[in-house]
């Protein structure tokens, strides 16, 4: 992580849902907060919160937004990533 925090830095204009399936990720936030998502773990980034995904190592992870299908909401796979 040799980036500085706020390059990169952005905006949803959805809630994501994501999911870290091995691996881990730091979310640094306009504010100065952070967060540390492990692998088994999931979180709900609302929309419009500005911020950056950071990672350590090789992280598998699965990102989703949120829908309405048949009138439910529910969460939709939107892409499957690997980060170094």
């Amino acid at each position: 992580m040799k980036r500085a925090a706020t390059e990169g830095m952005h905006e949803n204009p959805r809630d994501v849902f994501i999911q870290v399936l091995e691996g881990e990720m730091e979310l640094s936030f306009a504010e100065g907060t952070k967060a540390r998502v492990e692998a088994g773990e999931f979180f709900v980034l609302p929309k419009h919160v500005r911020h950056v995904c950071l990672f350590k190592r090789m992280t598998i992870a699965v990102e989703g937004v949120l829908r309405r299908v048949f009138g439910f909401r529910v969460f939709v796979c939107v892409q499957q990533f690997l980060a170094p």
